[in-house]
């Protein structure tokens, strides 16, 4: 009659290959996105560095290097953006100056002190990313 034969049957064989090839997807998958958030991250920490570097500058000169902020209740624009140098020409930042009010409802800046934002712009895979960065700085 029939004779037993060794092996797999055709339906174990494409099981087995479709396992296989799902597992090895899922990795590929995995892998992209880790790959992604990689870089994200990278892009993150070296828009910080910059940012505090900026920030450091600012606090280092003082007020009197800072651009004349508006008049109170007003907020500081934004300066246009500059780039830095290589190899982190992809980001650039700009800054905004503002006084700080003394709370008492009467729109009095405190003398000597100003709000410093300097935000960070970067562009990954054509998609912009930005951080903003807020200090104090005072007369030295």
């Amino acid at each position: 009659m029939f004779k037993k034969k060794n092996g797999f049957t055709l339906i174990e064989v494409i099981t087995a290959l479709v396992i296989l090839t799902a597992g090895v997807l899922s990795l590929v998958a995995l892998l992209t996105v880790g790959l992604a958030s990689f870089g994200s991250s990278q892009d993150i920490t070296v828009a910080s560095l910059k940012g505090q570097q900026k920030l450091e500058e600012a606090k280092r000169n003082g007020v009197n290097s800072l651009p004349g902020p508006p008049p109170l209740p007003g907020r500081g624009a934004f300066s246009t953006p500059a780039a830095f140098p290589s190899p982190d020409e992809r980001f650039s930042w700009s800054m905004a100056v503002s006084y700080v009010d003394d709370g008492s409802l009467t729109n009095t800046a405190i003398d000597g002190l100003r709000e410093v934002i300097v935000r960070i712009t970067w562009s990954r895979f054509g998609r912009g990313h930005s951080e903003d960065f807020t200090t104090y700085v005072s007369r030295h």
